[in-house]
């Protein structure tokens, strides 16, 4: 009787030591993986009458990407890749831009927040890099779009 009582609480050690050890490695898995490192995906869109204007952008930390097309309705489109770096809410992108049969660079600053976004159209001028850049950032205009579910 002695032998079974001495087994029995030999076996209810082992076994709480050991579940003990697998909430410790759980605890551990789930405090190694930072949030910044997840990519965050937001989607805008603008219709006015039949002419969108589209920007879908992923976040990774301070860098982001994504596109920002504009499709007027009876005119030539113009699409765009970009990459660049976000700080606080304001992006400052380079984009590579296709229309009317020409493609070239161009600078692209917006604004996120509550939920919509701010996309700055103004004069450009063309730098000595080959990129077209705003004339004067301050004497721009914005178009604003709405947060969409991404597709």
């Amino acid at each position: 009787m002695k032998n079974i009582i001495v087994i029995l609480i030999l076996n209810l050690t082992l076994f709480s030591s050991c579940k003990q050890k697998e909430e410790q490695v759980i605890t551990n898995n789930t405090t190694e993986i930072p949030v910044e490192a997840v990519n965050e995906k937001l989607c805008f869109l603008s219709v006015t009458s039949r002419d969108s204007i589209i920007l879908n952008v992923t976040r990774n930390e301070n860098n982001i990407t994504g596109i920002f097309n504009i499709l007027p309705y009876e005119k030539d489109k113009k699409i765009s890749t970009f990459e660049g770096t976000i700080t606080g809410n304001t992006a400052n992108v380079i984009g590579k831009y296709r229309a009317e049969g020409m493609e070239y660079e161009e600078e692209l600053v917006f604004t996120i927040e509550n939920n919509k976004a701010s996309v700055k159209f103004g004069e450009m001028i063309e730098a000595e890099n080959g990129v077209w850049k705003y004339r004067d950032i301050a004497k721009t205009s914005a178009t604003i779009l709405d947060k969409v579910n991404c597709k």
